[in-house]
């Protein structure tokens, strides 16, 4: 299961469609209080995050979920891609930088079905 973490309600929807197509579950969360709550109460595969959220920001959603015991497999999915932000959320656990723009729906959902087989 995959929770896309993104505020872009457009863009969050091709992603779950895409993935949807794919055979993945996906679950949306437009805020990162919300993708953090939901993140709390179900186990996922995989998370697309967004940096830039309203309420607290991708850093600090990643910072929630270091202390998790299985923590899911976090794959930043930001317009935005100063190495600087791109170190520190490698170093809060993501283990990867994708930028938007650079892929298609299709493409991210292949990458995902990468990462959740390694889960």
């Amino acid at each position: 299961m995959v929770l896309v973490v993104e505020d872009d309600v457009a863009l969050a929807g091709l992603y779950a469609q895409g993935l949807t197509t794919a055979g993945h579950r996906a679950v949306v969360a437009a805020d990162g209080e919300t993708g953090v709550a939901v993140a709390t109460h179900v186990q996922f595969d995989v998370v697309l995050l967004d940096m830039r959220l309203p309420g607290i920001s991708g850093m600090e959603f990643l910072r929630e979920l270091v202390d998790r015991e299985k923590p899911p497999i976090v794959i930043v999915v930001s317009a935005y891609s100063d190495p600087e932000w791109v170190t520190s959320a490698l170093s809060l656990g993501a283990s990867s930088w994708m930028v938007k723009g650079e892929f298609t729906p299709s493409q991210l959902a292949a990458r995902v079905q990468e990462w959740a087989a390694a889960a």
